[in-house]
């Protein structure tokens, strides 16, 4: 259960967006983004944060998000997306927002479809520009002072008798399928994640239940390349790498031990 804490500027709304609960509806990932690219809007909203792998399925699908309250939203939070060209696509003539139902709908007698389809190609420009997993790396890579790098360690595994579900969350996997496809087998996963790799669709079928939001949009996606995995730590003091990602900690940490599986030899040559 959802309620929000940000005042809406709607009266009647206000403290009551969105009450809504529900499962997920779809079991077939390509149904899934068949429904959105069907649709004009697609309401999407804060949850455990504002930032929700679910705005960039929208967009993907050639659809438009409709984020409640976006213009509540932090100055850094949801940095990636054009905002008020979101909240303009928003706010057109002839939408509106329904909050008992939680629905939208469109008087298509004023409804400026010409306007919409403008600013839909403009948001489907500056997805391909910045919002892909590839930009996305590219854009971390700048951040950590690092834009050149042509070999990254990446520090996750799936753990032994720990729920798929609770391996990590999609910021680390986008993350790290971008900076594969940017540097192909430069980017080192210690521990190959299967679910994020090419696997036989019986393979698919038995992990997908397991999995966060059934794998969509993240999962499966990876061909095998050949990776070097071996001797980590003797490359690590080596200083082999360009930089040293600890992707998810609770992944890599040894709590018996009270530390990061290699967090003490980075931190003797980085």
């Amino acid at each position: 259960l959802y309620t929000s804490t940000i005042p809406h500027k709607d009266k009647d709304c206000a403290m009551i967006v969105p009450r809504v609960k529900k499962t997920y509806n779809f079991t077939n990932e390509k149904e899934y983004k068949l429904e959105y690219s069907r649709s004009l809007y697609c309401i999407t909203y804060k949850k455990g944060g504002w930032d929700v792998l679910r705005h960039y399925e929208i967009i993907a699908a050639g659809c438009m998000p409709y984020i409640l309250d976006m213009e509540y939203s932090p100055e850094y939070v949801l940095y990636h997306l054009p905002k008020k060209l979101i909240v303009e696509a928003r706010e057109l003539p002839g939408v509106y927002f329904n909050c008992s139902t939680i629905q939208v709908t469109i008087d298509h007698n004023i409804f400026p479809r010409e306007r919409y389809m403008e600013l839909l190609q403009q948001l489907l420009d500056h997805a391909q520009k910045h919002l892909t997993t590839t930009a996305m790396a590219k854009f971390f890579l700048q951040s950590m002072g690092k834009p050149q790098a042509k070999s990254v360690l990446y520090i996750a595994k799936v753990g032994r008798k720990t729920m798929l579900k609770a391996q990590g969350q999609y910021n680390s996997w986008t993350l790290f399928h971008g900076l594969r496809n940017l540097i192909g087998a430069g980017a080192v996963d210690t521990h190959e994640i299967v679910f994020l790799y090419e696997q036989p669709e019986h393979v698919q079928a038995s992990m997908k239940k397991k999995l966060y939001g059934l794998g969509f949009g993240y999962a499966f996606q990876l061909p095998h390349i050949e990776v070097d995995r071996s001797n980590i730590r003797e490359r690590i003091l080596k200083r082999e790498f360009d930089l040293v990602v600890f992707a998810d900690v609770s992944s890599v940490s040894d709590f018996k031990r009270g530390r990061l599986e290699y967090l003490d030899d980075v931190k003797k040559v980085y």
